[in-house]
């Protein structure tokens, strides 16, 4: 090897040294992370970006074959790890800036920009290094001076680039990251040429090229590249538009536009995580407010429209082994901004949202395409599943047999996941309670339907298989646990297993925690020894498993807390369990005595 890396440097003539570099290549790869390799390929680049300074037309001559083997051979050799890393610390990063700085025009920019890209997206090159920041400064200044034409070829070019940049704001499941970048002086200046065109009358192609840049913008550094509040209403309501358009094409054709309605979705749920948080919000006036909601209560609808009617066959469609990873992952992105939008929507659409919400429940009980296994949907789902519990025509819905059923193979599936890796167990009890307050809030609510035993079967068998489980968990979730578990009680009569019973009181046996931060926990305790104590009330049977428990004389020992909420229902519980077992005894000693 080391011969070889001897005869590359020792070529006169370029093409002949790149020809030799391609054959070190392929006959011993090992040798790709060599300093010599990677200082001999890239010299003829390195001579093209001194040249077109000085002597542009040679430059622009010189690409067509020196500079294109070039570029082929710093391709190949980043096709592994030891190349991509030769290529870095060699300096390859600048000397491709230069040339896209330089040789804007060339034909050779094109694998320039190509390895350029390939080398950002490996985890040793920051997206913001400063390199890239002097390649975006002046694609910026370029796109401001260019012709119509010319423009769009940059705007092309920006999104490439950016789309190595990692998002600002991540809308994971349960909860939403927040990175903060810094706002570059040549993003702003993007974004006032962008805004301009987007406000003239363009074709297709044109605005969906400006409407791609603006969202890679919106996805990188949220709004605040938007001077202005009047181009954020423009930008947000063309958006709005272009989705609604899009929704109406066919499945093909629609297909063929989900890049950009994917950036559609992702301004809309930036938009939507921002509108309540400053300075977003009191930037904007009260009437482009109005005008704004109005813009996306109208495209939710359609989107909702297009999650009724496509959703429900991707089952089939999966079960058949038919349709094609785009439309799929075009369903997915549909879900998750759907998903975003349900989470903080509470008034308009009411009856539309009642509709669709156990569509959604259905649509994360299909099984997961080939390629994507382990995402889990219905993470998206719960914060506005707990949101939309709380309305009554949404929970006669979802009362009914498949969605119920669907959310109790999702508890069991968590449950089980308790027993896992200590990883796993700990993103499950995250999980977990947001399932449990949706359940909550079914099983408290008067429900113009309401379910049997029957119904209830998959939550129920979920809950009895994991018994053991409830008092394992952490105390908010063991709580919200032992919840379920009398509710389902009183659902599910005598359904309900001696196990279940008893390791819900088990943790109800358990102080109380009386302080402030500890309200909901508190609330939740005595809601729970509410429902036993009714319970006892109306079922013998299950006062004599209270008793056969021995929950009473755990409960004595909690009467004497200094909280009078929980000293009241303590004395409450222990007058109908211990008083309805004295009762009992009295009535069997009078009965031995007649005999």
């Amino acid at each position: 090897m080391r011969r070889t890396l001897h005869l590359v440097g020792h070529h006169r003539r370029p093409r002949s040294r790149l020809v030799s570099a391609r054959r070190c290549v392929a006959h011993h790869p090992g040798c790709v992370g060599a300093a010599q390799l990677c200082d001999e390929v890239s010299r003829p680049l390195r001579c093209w970006v001194q040249l077109g300074l000085s002597r542009p037309s040679e430059a622009s001559a010189t690409a067509e074959n020196v500079v294109a083997d070039c570029l082929d051979c710093l391709s190949t050799m980043a096709c592994t790890e030891e190349g991509m890393a030769a290529l870095i610390r060699g300096g390859v990063l600048r000397v491709l800036v230069a040339a896209l700085v330089g040789q804007s025009s060339s034909r050779g920019c094109e694998k320039a920009l190509e390895l350029l890209l390939c080398l950002l997206r490996s985890a040793s090159v920051p997206a913001e290094s400063a390199e890239v920041t002097d390649l975006l400064e002046h694609w910026s200044s370029q796109l401001a001076r260019e012709c119509v034409g010319e423009q769009f070829v940059v705007c092309d070019q920006m999104v490439k680039l950016l789309q190595t940049f990692p998002a600002s704001v991540v809308p994971t499941p349960l909860e939403t990251r927040v990175e903060e970048h810094p706002v570059p002086s040549w993003s702003r200046c993007v974004g006032r040429t962008v805004l301009a065109m987007l406000r003239c009358k363009l074709d297709e192609w044109h605005r969906e090229r400006a409407l791609h840049l603006a969202g890679e913008l919106v996805r990188v550094f949220g709004f605040q590249w938007v001077s202005e509040s009047a181009l954020l209403e423009l930008l947000v309501r063309l958006v709005c538009v272009e989705v609604r358009v899009l929704l109406d094409l066919a499945p093909r054709q629609l297909v063929e536009k989900s890049g950009i309605l994917t950036v559609g979705y992702v301004v809309l749920e930036r938009f939507m995580h921002d509108v309540t948080e400053e300075p977003l919000a009191s930037s904007l006036k009260p009437e482009q407010v109005v005008h704004l909601l109005t813009a996306l209560n109208e495209t939710f609808s359609a989107i909702m429209a297009f999650a009724a009617d496509e959703f429900p066959q991707r089952a089939s469609l999966l079960a058949e082994g038919d349709g094609d990873v785009e439309w799929d992952a075009l369903l997915l992105a549909t879900f998750r901004c759907l998903s975003v939008w349900l989470a903080e929507e509470s008034s308009a659409l009411r009856e539309h949202v009642a509709q669709l919400i156990p569509v959604l429940v259905l649509f994360c009980c299909q099984p997961a395409r080939e390629g994507v296994d382990g995402l889990d949907l219905f993470r998206w789902l719960l914060p506005a599943l707990c949101h939309w519990t709380d309305d009554e025509g949404t929970r006669a819905a979802l009362l009914q047999g498949g969605p119920l059923r669907g959310l109790g193979c999702y508890l069991g599936h968590q449950l089980a996941r308790l027993q896992a890796t200590a990883a796993e167990r700990e993103d499950a009890q995250h999980v977990l309670v947001p399932v449990c307050e949706a359940l909550e809030s079914l099983l408290l609510a008067e429900s113009a339907v309401a379910p049997g035993a029957g119904e209830w079967g998959a939550v129920l068998s979920a809950m009895t298989g994991a018994a053991i489980l409830l008092g394992q968990a952490g105390p908010v979730l063991s709580l919200h646990l032992a919840l379920v578990a009398v509710l389902l009680l009183r659902r599910c009569g005598d359904a309900c297993v001696h196990p279940l019973l008893q390791s819900a009181l088990g943790v109800l046996s358990r102080p109380v925690a009386t302080s402030e931060a500890d309200c909901d926990g508190r609330q939740r305790w005595l809601l729970a020894l509410q429902v036993v104590t009714e319970l006892c009330e109306e079922r013998a049977s299950t006062r004599e498993a209270v008793v056969q428990c021995r929950f009473p004389e755990q409960l004595s020992a909690l009467s004497c807390s200094a909280d009078a909420e929980v000293r009241s229902a303590c004395s409450a519980a222990l007058l109908v369990c211990v008083g309805g077992a004295v009762l009992r005894g009295e009535a069997r000693h009078s009965a031995a005595s007649k005999k």
